[in-house]
């Protein structure tokens, strides 16, 4: 019984964690489901949208947010073999409790490199935005941060938020 509940305690922590995998194809490139999902939420609903962009400025977001992806995609591969091996050690009737703070460890290790890669953006972002976009960005920025502004995919970054008008 003590099995089949850590399985189930093992299999929601993944499907809690699964959305942040459909980002893109396992190969890297963008399959047309997650490219239509993209632009669905994305470019239309994002933050991006109300900034008022020129030309320019949405040809250097796209590549932007191409490079944030590409950046992005082995973390996440990697993190979620973190989370299937920590869900084999708690697999085990008596699992090792050194080996679970490691594996958290390692997991909480990909999470910063992921933010530092987001901070990271979110500042070039910044450098392309006149004072007024600058203004309407930190607001969401803000506002994503105190929960005033919610995201169909909690944890993800620009852009994911759904459209509340």
């Amino acid at each position: 019984m003590k099995k089949w509940f850590l399985l189930a305690l093992a299999t929601a922590c993944f499907l809690i964690q699964r959305p942040s995998f459909a980002q893109s194809a396992p190969n890297g490139t963008d399959s047309p489901g997650v490219r239509q999902h993209f632009k669905a939420h994305h470019e239309r609903k994002g933050p991006f949208s109300k900034l008022g962009l020129t030309d320019d400025q949405k040809n250097k977001m796209k590549s932007m947010m191409s490079q944030l992806r590409q950046s992005l995609e082995p973390l996440r591969i990697e993190e979620k073999k973190k989370r299937l091996e920590l869900a084999e050690i708690y697999l085990n009737p008596n699992p090792d409790r050194q080996a679970v703070e490691q594996k958290l460890q390692e997991m909480n290790g990909l999470r910063g490199q992921k933010q530092e890669i987001l901070t990271d953006t979110h500042f070039k972002i910044l450098s392309i935005l006149n004072p007024e976009q600058k203004q309407k960005f930190a607001q969401w920025t803000a506002g994503r941060l105190s929960g005033d502004e919610g995201s169909h995919h909690r944890g993800h970054s620009f852009g994911h938020e759904r459209d509340r008008s």
